[in-house]
């Protein structure tokens, strides 16, 4: 079974949540973007975010990252 998620925004204590009851049953995780934003925590997410099998730009990681008026 594959973990399937996206729109953490920086909310660690949500990633790791998900991320634990994931790992029951989950063989692989997907991260389908918007790992960072307005959360507390984008660093810590975009940390754990990086050891998945798949991670994507969503379009406010895109932003914040190539777009200097955002």
């Amino acid at each position: 079974m594959r973990a399937i998620f996206s729109d953490i925004h920086g909310n660690l204590e949500a990633l790791q949540a998900v991320l634990a009851a994931a790992s029951q049953q989950a063989t692989s995780t997907y991260n389908l973007g918007d790992t960072i934003g307005q959360g507390p925590n984008p660093i810590e997410c975009l940390d754990l975010a990086m050891g998945m099998g798949v991670v994507l730009l969503g379009f406010y990681d895109h932003g914040i990252l190539f777009d200097p008026d955002c």
